[in-house]
């Protein structure tokens, strides 16, 4: 399933998942899951069909794609994954990037790696 082709239709979504595509699914690129796409682009709606539906905050970087969301309901996404994965919470809202680590920051900084808080002020 290439969750974009149903962001706009919750019939050909919910039929997909019927059928038996994985919200879960990772990218082999990169820490991403059909559900992670849906916080950046989906509505609220299909987050919530993804949930009801075995989606699950690990794997996916929920917290970064709803920080990177760019529409008008990019805070209520944002506190409905932080109300949704409590156990995504404390290990990642407030965790800062490599703090004591220079070498690593700097590697990191290169890869474009960074924390919810990182893509949220990039957001604006």
């Amino acid at each position: 399933m290439y969750p974009r082709y149903t962001f706009g239709d919750t019939a050909l979504l919910e039929w997909f998942l019927k059928h038996g595509a994985n919200p879960n699914k990772r990218c082999h690129v990169r820490d991403c899951t059909p559900l992670s796409f849906a916080v950046l682009e989906g509505s609220l709606e299909v987050i919530e069909i993804l949930f009801e539906n075995g989606g699950s905050s690990s794997p996916g970087q929920l917290l970064h794609y709803a920080a990177m969301r760019k529409t008008t309901d990019s805070l209520a996404v944002l506190e409905y994954i932080y109300n949704k994965c409590p156990e995504i919470n404390a290990s990642n809202i407030n965790k800062l990037l490599d703090q004591d680590s220079p070498e690593d920051f700097a590697m990191n900084r290169r890869a474009g790696l960074g924390t919810p808080l990182h893509y949220a002020a990039l957001a604006g």
